[in-house]
C-alpha cells in the first residue's frame, strides 16, 4: 500500500468581536500531489481564489440542506459546504483517494483541491471543500445531466435545468467512441465504483455536460480532448463526465430508507440501495445507456474454447464488481 498519512493543521485568530476563530485544513500535501500539482497547485489556487482573484459567483441548486455553492471567478473551482459527517468521511478517505487517482489517472472521480473547517467560538462551525469543475470553463455547457443509474423517480421537474437519468435515456443520447476507448473508460468507471463501495458510500452521480459545437466548426477525431472532455464519434459535440457527491455513507438512516423502499417494491431500482448494489447498478447503466453499445458485442454471446493461442497486452474489463466484459485486447 502506498497511501500517505493525512495531516490536519489548525490556525487560530481572534476576531474583532473578541471571539476566537479556528481554521482547520486537512491533507494539504495530499491534495497538492494528486496529479503532480496540477489540480491543487498553491499558485493556481491563489490565482483563482485569492484576494486578487475575480469575485465568486453563487451556484443555483435545488438542495434543501442549506449548504452553499460558489464558483471561482474563472469557474475552474467550486467551493461547497458539506456536513460534518461528509467532511470527516473525506478526511478518512484522503490517503486512499490519492492512491486511487495516482493508479488510475483517467479516473472519473472529481478532483478535490482542499478540505477545510471554520469554527467560530460560540457561533458556527462549517466544513467546506474546494473541488475542480468537471467542465472546461472555456466551453459553454448546453445540456447537463445528473445520472445515478436508476430510472425510478429520476426525471427532472419542471423548471429544473439539470436533467436526470430518465431525461438522458429519453433523449436517446449515447456517447459514441471507438471500441478500445469505450472498453477502457467502462473499466475505469467500474474501478471507480468499486473504490467507492469499499468506503460504504452511495448516492453519487455521474455528472454529464454536453458542449455543442457551432455550425461549421471543425470536429476532431473521437477520443480525449486537450483541456478535458471527450470528442464523440459522428457528433459535433464534446462530452464532460465526472463522478460527484460521493460522500453519502450508507448509515442507519439510509438503511431505514432502503427498507421502506423495499416494502414498496422498489428494493432494486430506488436511489437508496446497499453500496455494492448501487455501484453495480451504476456500472451497468453507464455501460448500457451512457456509452453507445459496440457493433460487435464481446464476451456475452456464449462460451469460446481457445487452444494454442497467446494473449498480450490484455485489459481486464471484468473489473472488481464483475459487471463488465472479461479480458479483451
Amino acid at each position: 500500500c502506498d497511501w500517505l498519512p493525512s495531516a490536519r493543521r489548525d490556525f487560530q485568530q481572534c476576531a474583532d468581536s473578541g471571539a476566537m476563530v479556528q481554521f482547520s485544513a486537512w491533507g494539504g500535501e495530499l491534495f497538492w500531489n494528486l496529479d503532480g500539482g496540477v489540480v491543487a497547485n498553491p499558485r493556481r489556487l491563489l490565482k483563482a481564489l485569492g484576494p486578487s482573484s475575480p469575485g465568486f459567483s453563487a451556484m443555483s441548486t435545488n438542495s434543501k440542506s442549506g449548504e452553499f455553492f460558489y464558483f471561482s471567478g474563472d469557474r475552474s473551482y467550486i467551493i461547497k459546504t458539506v456536513s460534518p459527517a461528509e467532511g470527516q468521511l473525506l478526511a478518512r478517505m484522503l490517503p486512499a483517494y490519492q492512491s486511487h487517482l495516482r493508479q488510475l489517472p483517467r479516473s472519473f472521480i472529481v478532483r478535490y483541491a482542499g478540505l477545510f473547517r471554520v469554527h467560530i467560538e460560540g457561533g458556527i462551525s462549517k466544513f467546506f471543500t474546494i473541488m475542480t469543475s468537471v467542465f472546461d470553463p472555456r466551453c459553454q455547457i448546453h445540456e447537463t445531466y445528473d445520472v445515478k443509474g436508476s430510472l425510478f423517480h429520476r426525471k427532472a421537474k419542471s423548471g429544473e435545468s439539470i436533467g436526470k437519468d430518465s431525461d438522458w435515456f429519453d433523449s436517446g443520447r449515447r456517447i459514441k467512441l471507438p471500441a478500445p476507448l469505450r472498453r477502457e473508460l467502462i473499466a475505469v468507471h467500474e474501478q471507480d465504483c468499486a473504490f467507492l463501495a469499499k468506503f460504504f458510500v452511495m448516492d453519487y452521480s455521474v455528472l454529464i455536460g454536453v458542449h455543442r459545437l457551432p455550425p461549421g466548426a471543425k470536429v476532431a477525431a473521437a477520443g480525449f480532448r486537450e483541456g478535458g472532455g471527450l470528442w464523440a464519434r459522428e457528433d459535433p459535440e464534446v462530452y464532460f463526465l465526472g463522478i460527484i457527491d460521493f460522500l453519502i455513507g450508507f448509515g442507519l438512516r439510509k438503511e431505514a430508507e432502503h427498507i421502506v423502499r423495499a416494502a414498496q417494491g422498489h428494493a432494486e431500482d430506488a436511489s437508496c440501495v446497499h453500496p455494492v448494489e448501487y455501484a453495480k447498478r451504476q456500472v451497468s447503466f453507464v455501460r448500457e445507456k451512457v456509452f453507445d453499445a459496440p457493433e460487435d458485442c464481446v464476451g456475452t454471446l456464449g462460451t469460446l474454447v481457445v487452444s494454442g493461442m497467446k494473449g498480450r497486452k490484455l485489459i481486464n474489463t471484468d473489473g472488481p464488481l464483475d459487471a463488465s466484459d472479461p479480458y479483451v485486447v
